[in-house]
């Protein structure tokens, strides 16, 4: 749970930065911050691997919290899958659809959401785990897809720069965070650093 006032904040930031009416549930991504026991949005340290991140689905009414990451973990770091290195998908706002997340060489495909406007996102491609001015940007579509994990404990292969969020894909958090955005044709998905709201 976040407390009204950090919501409030959030809100206020998206009709400011990108004059988001909340509307329509809108999911926001807060990279390396999370509430504490009293509901505070505290900024941490965002370490690699870790799942730090908060996801916030707000509606008209109300807003959800959930538990993520909007890092790849420390194996695609260290193995890319592109030669530019690993991606990060940037701060800014987006729009994501419903669509799948799976791999074609197991055949299975798990109900996910997928972007539906162009991504910014910078590639490590020094391995160092630190998205920086070193780093490229790139700008497209690609293949940063929002969805559940694969396997428990650290981050580590459950992203290879998704969003992930904290819970198995049977689980009820994974159905409540999915169940809150699949009747949506698109949704906005914003993203910004913890330093910008607490």
């Amino acid at each position: 749970m976040i407390r009204k006032e950090d919501v409030d904040k959030i809100k206020n930031y998206g009709k400011r930065n990108y004059n988001l009416s909340f509307d329509k549930p809108t999911l926001v991504g807060i990279r390396g911050a999370l509430p504490d026991e009293n509901g505070i949005l505290r900024r941490n340290s965002n370490s690699i691997n870790e799942w730090n991140d908060s996801l916030l689905i707000i509606t008209k009414t109300n807003s959800y919290f959930f538990v993520g990451t909007l890092d790849p973990g420390r194996f695609y770091v260290d193995f890319p899958m592109n030669s530019e290195g690993t991606a990060q998908l940037q701060s800014g706002l987006y729009e994501f659809t419903k669509g799948y997340h799976g791999f074609s060489k197991h055949g299975t495909k798990f109900p996910a959401f997928v972007p539906y406007s162009n991504l910014l996102i910078k590639r490590d491609g020094n391995k160092d785990s630190i998205w920086n001015h070193l780093d490229k940007n790139f700008t497209g579509k690609f293949g940063i897809n929002i969805h559940a994990q694969f396997n428990e404990g650290e981050v580590e292969k459950n992203s290879a720069g998704c969003t992930v969020v904290k819970a198995k894909w049977n689980s009820p958090t994974w159905r409540q965070f999915y169940d809150l955005l699949k009747n949506e044709v698109k949704f906005k998905y914003m993203v910004l650093d913890g330093a910008e709201i607490v």
